[in-house]
């Protein structure tokens, strides 16, 4: 997951990358499920608009993606095997062994 971000142009025309870009057309279909009279004028007349989701979106996604590699660990059990194979010429397929106490490992998300 990377928070990637969204601008829009003063024509009103979008980039969006990441999760970012997918929180915005989230935030643009709840805005008319929500608000069925109240449509996105395009172009630059809507750009006023856009921005503002694009706004909530890109720091939205950015604190979404410093919170879960700040506080998401994974955990990995005396008891979990096969996690990776070693390179015992003898017999390349040998399992791995768990680790000799529960290990706490940290994520990067990547995209």
């Amino acid at each position: 997951m990377a928070a990637g971000s969204v601008s829009i142009s003063d024509a009103g025309v979008e980039t969006k990358s990441g999760s970012a870009g997918r929180l915005y057309d989230l935030l643009k279909a709840m805005h008319a499920a929500n608000m069925p009279n109240s449509v996105i004028p395009t172009g630059s007349e809507g750009v006023p608009i856009q921005r503002g989701l694009a706004d909530m979106a890109n720091t939205f996604a950015s604190w979404h993606d410093t919170e879960t590699l700040s506080h998401t660990k994974t955990e990995v059990l005396t008891s979990d095997v096969s996690l990776q194979r070693t390179p015992d010429p003898n017999d390349p397929n040998t399992n791995t062994l768990g680790p000799a106490a529960t290990r706490l490992l940290g994520l990067r998300h990547t995209v």
